[in-house]
Order: C-alpha cells, then structure tokens, then sequence
C-alpha cells in the first residue's frame, strides 16, 4: 500500500499548515517510512488551557480513513487499561472501536481529531491525577465497555442477547431470523430498527474482532506443568 502522505501531498501539506497554526508547540517529523507529531498537547477545558501532555501522534498508512495512534510519552500516565492505555501498545484507548462512527466520522480532520478524542482523553487523565474522580465519562475499559455500548444503543441488559445480536451483526443477519432478543419473534418484527442501525456503526469486521477479543478473555487459562 502507498502511504498516505506520497499519494496524497497535498493532504500532508493541510496537515502541516493546520497543526503549525493551532498547535505551535506540536511537530511533524517526517520520514520516508512515515510521520509523526511530537511535541506539548495543551489540553483544554472551557476555552482554557488547564494542562499540557507530551504526546506523540503517528500516522496510519491509510490516513485519513485510518485513526491516528496517540500516545503519551512523557511518563505521566501508568500503562494500564484502568487508566484507558491498550498496554500492549502503550497507546492511549480514545474510544472503542464500535463508536468510531461518533468520534471519528468520514470526513474528520486532524484539528477535528485533536480537539475532539485526544483533548477529551487527556481531560479525563488530568482530572483522575487530581480528583480520581474525573467529571468526563469515560468508557469502562474492556469487553465491559463494549458491553456497556450494547446495552444503550439496544436498550437491552441481558448479556446474552447483547452476544446474540453481536454475532447477528458479524454474520449480516437477515429479516426473517428468530429475533436475537430470544423473545421468540422474528427479526423484522422485534428489533431490526436497533439492529439496522447498529449495523451502520458497526461493521462486520468490528463485530468479528469482539468475539475474538472476547474468546481470548472468556478462554480457560492451560495449566502449567
């Protein structure tokens, strides 16, 4: 795959243009392999600069379609999933992967990306450092997060329906299907507008990444000799 900033130059160049002037205290580094922003990320709460995070931001190969990876390098935040960090990646969990369609839409720019997800992100650590208490709502971290997605955007609290319709999604259920809820309808009479629309945010390939997410976590650890 070509990268993004060879194929697309201009787009590196409104990249570049658009963090200098909005984020002075952010660079690019730029090599043949791919690009980088380093630098002080002022978080802002109200307008208000309230904290700042040394952070660095890469790039994916298919930006901007893929989501920029953040992570804080300046040693402030633990490497652990309480504190919303993916510790095999030291990288920061902005959101769950099912609500990509709300914080990262078609069409999302960098500054779009910047003051949205990461500024709301680092919100979240400031206030946990002061208070432990953040007033920002964050996500549970883990298959209870995705959870807890389900649960809202279904109305519904038992689990196994939530694993139901999760599978429903990844296997592109038809109308006719008995209705994952397990209230003995069929799809199209029980709940297809929640499960159209939920197909909409979340794809097929998503779907089937939770279940093996969740087969790894569920999975009876082996015995050691």
């Amino acid at each position: 795959m070509k990268r993004w900033f060879l194929k697309n130059p201009a787009l590196l160049n409104q990249v570049k243009n658009s963090v200098a002037k909005n984020y002075p205290d952010l660079r690019i580094d730029e090599t043949s392999e791919r690009i980088i922003l380093r630098g002080s990320f002022p978080v802002s709460a109200n307008g208000t600069v309230v904290d700042r995070f040394q952070i660095e931001v890469e790039f994916p190969d298919n930006y901007p379609d893929g989501i920029p990876t953040v992570r804080e390098v300046g040693g402030r935040i633990p490497h652990h999933s309480d504190r919303h960090v993916i510790v095999k990646t030291k990288s920061a969990c902005l959101f769950l992967r099912e609500e990509s369609s709300k914080y990262y839409p078609p069409g999302t720019t960098i500054l779009d990306f910047l003051s949205g997800p990461v500024n709301d992100y680092f919100l979240w650590q400031t206030e946990f450092e002061l208070t432990g208490q953040p007033t920002v709502k964050a996500r549970q971290h883990g298959i209870d997060g995705i959870i807890e997605f389900y649960k809202e955007e279904l109305e519904i609290e038992d689990p196994k329906a939530i694993l139901n319709c999760i599978d429903y999604l990844r296997k592109e259920a038809k109308g006719h299907w008995p209705c994952f809820c397990g209230g003995g309808k069929k799809l199209r009479e029980c709940h297809m507008e929640k499960f159209v629309a939920l197909r909409i945010k979340v794809s097929l390939k998503v779907a089937e990444q939770f279940f093996e997410d969740f087969e790894k976590v569920t999975a009876p650890k082996k015995k050691s000799l």
